[in-house]
């Protein structure tokens, strides 16, 4: 079951609704977190390929726990990428909050990060 995440106040009344994915379709889509699924890591933790029900492949950005990101935090990044969507850029499809666990869903884009063609890191 899906709920959602309502961001109306802080998009200056615009009502922008992100669904809640649940943490058990987030553990199947990425294998446990497996290690053959993971894309990259940086300071504020790791992010998984996953493949959804219907098949769909997504970035799941897993937020590290020492990364002292709290709610707060993690509902401004939310609010800020909403604010951030455009045509050009990698779309956020839901979150997951599961006790310590703050997960971001992005659309999965199969050719590396944005840094590696930037400073060619191939």
């Amino acid at each position: 079951m899906r709920e959602y995440f309502s961001t109306s106040d802080e998009l200056e009344g615009k009502s922008t609704e992100f669904p809640f994915i649940s943490y058990k379709e987030i553990l199947s889509a990425t294998n446990f977190f497996a290690d053959s699924n993971l894309l990259g890591r940086g300071d504020f933790g790791k992010v998984y390929k996953g493949t959804m029900e219907g098949g769909y492949e997504v970035a799941v950005k897993r937020l590290s726990q020492g990364s002292g990101q709290g709610i707060v935090e993690f509902k401004n990044e939310v609010v800020l990428i909403a604010k951030l969507q455009h045509k050009n850029l990698v779309r956020l499809h839901g979150c997951c909050i599961q006790e310590d666990e703050k997960l971001l869903i992005y659309e999965y884009l199969p050719n590396k990060s944005l840094d590696a063609f930037l400073f060619g890191t191939f």
